[in-house]
């Protein structure tokens, strides 16, 4: 039976401008399903080198984005996924939890 599984995928961002670039770095999480812990890697692994791509922004500039990592992976422990299903969590300390756009009426 395969298991439901959130992975985060770590992504580089480069943009090029002329002398000096910027650089980002982005972490996504996604849904796999897999037989193992392995198979959910190997699934992270694969969809994380296809997410690489570039393009030109509006400015005419060019970006690149490419995979760096899976991440950690874990596993969903609830069969149902639906609206509301609890698909990762991680504790923080009060400055994150609190930080810039942790106050927001719509966060809470």
């Amino acid at each position: 039976m395969t298991m439901w599984y959130c992975a985060s995928i770590v992504l580089r961002s480069e943009v090029k401008h002329g002398r000096a670039d910027k650089v980002d770095f982005e972490e996504r999480f996604v849904l796999l399903q897999g037989y193992d812990l392995v198979e959910a890697k190997e699934a992270a692994l694969m969809l994380g080198k296809r997410m690489a791509h570039s393009y030109e922004n509006i400015g005419g500039e060019s970006v690149q984005w490419e995979f760096v990592r899976v991440g950690r992976i874990c596993e969903i422990v609830d069969d149902d996924l639906a609206p509301g299903t609890e698909v990762f969590f991680r504790t923080v300390g009060r400055e994150e939890a609190e930080g810039p756009g942790g106050d927001q009426p719509e966060d809470r």
